[in-house]
């Protein structure tokens, strides 16, 4: 498989998406900045939940990762996501940001935040968001390591197989 050059746009809206809170982006994302977009006066919880690149996989050593995406498919997929937490949990809003291109261990690969009321509700919706996001979203990572390079099998794919 060979990565295609992507072009990433901050402010894309697809269909009356909130382009501030679902992004895929190459530059870097402040968490507290994304979590800001979804306060509010009955908002008594904001919980954001940032993964990273690892240096130590079972794989062995990374230097960085290399991250691609369908980029509408993503951004479509991502609101999805977005709607279906506020409809299947008690919290108000939720923002999903993911980056793509070259990082490097220790960088920031992806913010999911939700807000509600209570904590309980925020974090059962951030746990859904990231383990679904990783399930459904076509987002594509190729480690690079001191030995080579090796593509990571993303969860969708081995859960529906490669072709989706």
């Amino acid at each position: 498989m060979v990565l295609k050059p992507v072009t990433i746009k901050l402010a894309v809206t697809i269909d009356g998406m909130e382009s501030e809170k679902v992004r895929v982006q190459r530059e870097h994302c402040d968490p507290a900045t994304i979590a800001a977009t979804l306060a509010g006066p009955e908002v008594g919880a904001i919980v954001t939940f940032t993964g990273t690149v690892k240096e130590v996989t079972k794989q062995g050593t990374v230097e960085r990762i290399e991250f691609s995406a369908d980029e509408p498919v993503a951004l479509a997929q991502m609101e999805a996501l977005r709607v279906e937490a506020c409809e299947r949990f008690a919290i108000h809003d939720a923002a999903l940001v993911h980056r793509v291109g070259m990082l490097e261990a220790g960088e920031l690969i992806v913010v999911c935040c939700a807000a509600a009321v209570h904590r309980g509700d925020a974090f059962r919706a951030c746990e859904w968001l990231i383990n679904t996001l990783k399930q459904r979203v076509p987002i594509w990572k190729r480690e690079q390591a001191p030995d080579g390079t090796r593509w990571v099998t993303l969860q969708h794919e081995v859960k529906h197989g490669a072709d989706g």
